[in-house]
């Protein structure tokens, strides 16, 4: 049975604190509904005689039963729930932890975005690389200028020793005529 309009798995609460998930028909405990929620599955937790919504309590007594197994909530955030008994609980999340963990989800997601932008710039870099690389095998023309390059100091160095050439020979006929 779910809840026509959230769609949420109702699970029942019986006066002898059993759980009763009226989808599966059959009796859970907590440790399901927390792998029901891990799992991304909506509950609602109801009193099976008053009809009255236990889904907060139910969700509370699972992060107990965590915190017993796997000590995960700070014991100094436990005292403060204790010491300001006139704070709803929801208010004393709100005041003390709302601005560290929106901090917290602010800079995680500067951190996914700086990540994203140094891998784009590096696969950007290897793209190009690779193209150039390609372009240089496909296309001819680095390698031709680089011939005709060499080829032009040779032709200049030939130049210029024909010049030499030349000079050695006109210059004997030079002294020739002035003797």
């Amino acid at each position: 049975m779910t809840d026509q309009q959230n769609n949420d798995t109702i699970i029942k609460r019986y006066s002898n604190r059993k759980l009763y998930d009226t989808s599966s028909s059959r009796y859970v405990i907590l440790e399901e509904i927390a792998d029901m929620i891990r799992n991304g599955t909506d509950i609602k937790v109801i009193h099976n005689k008053t009809g009255e919504d236990l889904t907060k309590i139910t969700l509370t007594q699972i992060i107990l039963e965590e915190e017993k197994k796997k000590d995960v909530v700070p014991l100094k955030l436990l005292k403060g729930l204790i010491r300001h008994p006139g704070d709803t609980i929801s208010e004393f999340f709100q005041q003390k932890l709302s601005d560290p963990v929106g901090n917290i989800i602010g800079n995680m997601h500067k951190t996914i975005d700086d990540l994203l932008v140094k891998v784009d710039d590096q696969l950007l870099a290897k793209l190009d690389g690779k193209i150039e690389r390609a372009l240089d095998s496909a296309n001819p023309i680095p390698s031709l200028r680089q011939e005709v390059s060499f080829l032009r100091k040779k032709i200049e160095m030939l130049e210029n020793k024909l010049l030499k050439l030349a000079d050695r020979e006109t210059a004997p006929d030079n002294q020739k005529e002035t003797e």
